[in-house]
Formats: C-alpha cells, structure tokens, sequence
C-alpha cells in the first residue's frame, strides 16, 4: 500500500522559523501520489558550486537572501515563480496556526502575536512553492520551500499587512 505516516521527526517543533527545516506535502513527480518531504524553509533556486557551497540552515552566509515568502498576486508575473508553478512544483505547509511579531515602541524587543483558529482542533494549510538545487558539495540536494502571502484579513491588519494564505480546516 501506499500509505505515508508521519514519524516523530514529522512532529517538528512549534516554532519554525526560516531556515529551519520543516515537513510539506509534495505530489510525487513520478507516481502521482501525495507525500510528506522535509525542506528547509526559505526558496533558493541557484545551486551551489565547489567554491561557494550552500549551507543548510538559517546560519549560512545567504540566510538573508532566501526567500521567505511570495506574494500570491504577483507569482504568475514573476518568472521564478512561474517556473516553479508550470513544474508544478507546489506544496501545502500543515500548521495550527503561525507567529506574528511587532515591535510596539520603537527601541523594544518585537512581541510575538500567536495567529491561529478560535477552536483547538482546527489546523491550517498554508500553500506555497518548492525546489531542488545542488549544494555544490558532490552530489548533495538542498530541498527549499517559501510559503505564499496575502493582505491582511480586516482583524490583523494591525498586526501586520501580510498573511499567508490559509486554508482552515473545519
């Protein structure tokens, strides 16, 4: 059969944050078949070479230069986007919800906002986009996903002026 089980390596932790690796749902190229993959959160799509290998991880030098986030109104515009949506090359990011942080004065720590469903059982799919690249070290795959985002619902706009796209279980 072809079942998929998430194993305790499947539970991450409840605060992912950019860089770190996180469990999707992925549509196997070869079968057809939806299953779970870990990739590391943040889009790269120029591989590594000998001399400038990419590093797993929010630690590497191109940690800022990842790409976090893609703008749901504008990925069919953008051509990096657009390649990864005619590979299809889409994902969903099951979650119970996701963090939000602001800073309330200016020259204070930023506060994190819990965003999540009003009752306990509801999870969320967040879409977004994948690919594959070589690190530059032999063989070796990086995997990297980036989730995509809208404006704000009316409730959150104090917050911030950018969501994900969610799609909330019931």
């Amino acid at each position: 059969t072809n079942s998929a089980m998430l194993t305790e390596k499947d539970n991450n932790n409840y605060n992912i944050s950019p860089g770190m690796e996180a469990t999707v749902f992925v549509k196997d190229d070869d079968d057809g078949i939806v299953r779970f993959k870990h990739k590391h959160w943040g889009l790269i799509t120029k591989p590594g070479t000998m001399q400038n290998p990419l590093q797993k991880g929010n630690s590497s030098a191109a940690y800022s230069a990842l790409m976090f986030n893609a703008r749901s109104e504008t990925i069919f515009a953008k051509q990096t986007f657009s390649t990864l949506l005619s590979k299809q090359r889409s994902c969903l990011i099951a979650v119970d919800g996701w963090f939000e942080w602001k800073q309330e004065l200016k020259g204070q720590r930023k506060q994190p906002y819990f965003i999540k469903a009003k009752s306990e059982n509801n999870y969320c799919l967040l879409p977004g986009l994948w690919t594959e690249v070589c690190t530059g070290r032999g063989n070796e795959i990086l995997s990297t996903f980036t989730i995509l985002t809208t404006k704000s619902i009316p409730c959150l706009e104090w917050l911030h002026h950018r969501m994900p796209v969610c799609c909330w279980s019931k």
